[in-house]
């Protein structure tokens, strides 16, 4: 015989309380009894008994005001009022999923008896609704994706909060305590230049909460939008392999590569990326990872300023159209500032795709790796050919290919230098 749902609460609750008193061992067996009796999944009966008495699914919906970025609203202020209500009534479920049901949702509700939906007072808040409704209708046959976080923090700090909260050596809520305290101490840096969608909802924090507890995966695809298939994507999550700040080979050479965006000339606005790294032992330990939508003077003042904190030994400009005049001018504005930047000319001459196949065995193997913090590049990397964007795949190939051929005693050379030499070896032969 099946158990109601207020019978398994019963016992949630009952095992909920012998579960956080109960040592180590004990808990194994106090889940499997659980399971047995709920029909539970391991993992779900694990979750329900840690937060039964934790207050977290309260502080889930809690709206927690903080200040962040403004960005432009599509919707007036009546219109998000009414969306916001009827996202409550659906139990918070993501946009994704509301949008194709919104109209059932709305003519489900009773126009004479609004008061049995609570939140709803009047018919103004009905009419509202369906403005809210035809509103979201037309922005999903538009092909507007929305996204709960629009841009990712850069801090480093990030990494090591990471390993404080999921710290196995301490149980669940130490290490959830503790990874708070750390934030609370860091919070300003922490949260320079993230942005999210509905800061009053979900903040920043407590989506990064999310992404590590749920895993990347499901986190890109329930709250990004970006749902991946493995057999679609060229290179595998499993694949990507990270490093913490201790492990970068400091004693090495930095080198950098630039693939500059069209600015407003381009029809799909491509961002431009800056990616530097270091090699050691035969792997590639990627230091710089800046990604972004910036006009041709932002991006030389990000190089610069760059090089003036790593000296790169050799910097490559991918150099197509106007691209030769960008390396050109950024050479000439290191000059001016007497800042030494050996500016190298990349001038590709198979397909991108083609080059960007070329990374498969790097990542697969490890001989690649990144840190924890470069979520736009490793983004591009797992959703890989379905991506928008792929600037940083190209710019991490032209990094590759740039090292390769700078390691050892190799020197950079002219392409007319190289054909030079090369004649004289197969004249010797």
């Amino acid at each position: 015989m099946r158990l109601t749902m207020k019978e398994k609460q019963t016992i949630t609750k009952v095992a909920a309380e012998r579960y956080q008193k109960a040592r180590k061992k004990r808990k194994g067996a106090i889940l499997n009894e659980f399971t047995e009796s709920t029909g539970y999944d391991r993992c779900y009966a694990s979750e329900a008994a840690w937060e039964e008495n934790s207050g977290i699914s309260e502080e889930k919906y809690s709206n927690r005001c903080k200040a962040g970025s403004k960005r432009r609203s599509d919707y007036d202020e009546k219109v998000l009022s009414a969306l916001k209500k009827t996202w409550y009534i659906m139990d918070c479920i993501c946009g994704k999923r509301l949008s194709p049901i919104l109209k059932e949702v709305i003519q489900g509700i009773d126009e004479d008896r609004p008061e049995r939906h609570g939140v709803y007072r009047d018919r103004d808040d009905i009419a509202l609704r369906r403005s809210t409704c035809e509103s979201i209708e037309k922005a999903r046959l538009a092909g507007t994706e929305f996204k709960s976080v629009l841009r990712y923090s850069t801090s480093k700090r990030w990494e090591y909060w990471e390993r404080i909260f999921t710290d196995v050596t301490e149980d669940k809520r130490t290490s959830e305590s503790m990874a708070d305290a750390y934030f609370r101490t860091y919070r300003t840096e922490m949260l320079e230049g993230a942005e999210v969608l509905w800061p009053e909802v979900e903040d920043y924090y407590y989506l990064m909460k999310m992404r590590v507890a749920e895993g990347p995966a499901y986190f890109d695809s329930e709250k990004q939008n970006e749902p991946v298939n493995p057999d679609d994507c060229l290179f595998q999550e499993g694949w990507i392999q990270y490093y913490d700040d201790e492990e970068e080979p400091k004693d090495v050479p930095v080198f950098g590569v630039v693939d500059p965006s069209m600015g407003k000339r381009s029809k799909r606005h491509d961002p431009s990326a800056i990616v530097g790294g270091r090699i050691k032992s035969g792997v590639i330990y990627i230091t710089i990872a800046d990604i972004d939508r910036r006009h041709p003077d932002k991006i030389i003042e990000d190089i610069l300023s760059y090089h003036n904190r790593e000296r790169f030994q050799g910097f490559g400009v991918e150099t197509i159209a106007f691209q030769e005049f960008f390396s050109n001018t950024l050479e000439q504005e290191a000059h001016r500032r007497s800042l030494t930047l050996n500016v190298i000319e990349i001038k590709p001459s198979t397909d991108k795709r083609l080059r960007i196949q070329t990374l498969q065995p790097w990542i697969k193997n490890g001989w690649i790796r990144f840190r924890r913090n470069q979520i736009v590049l490793v983004n591009q990397l797992k959703h890989y050919p379905m991506a928008d964007h792929d600037d940083g795949l190209d710019a991490l190939e032209m990094l590759k290919s740039l090292i390769e051929s700078g390691t050892g005693a190799i020197r950079y050379e002219s392409v007319q230098r190289r054909q030079t030499v090369f004649a004289s070896k197969k004249t010797a032969y």
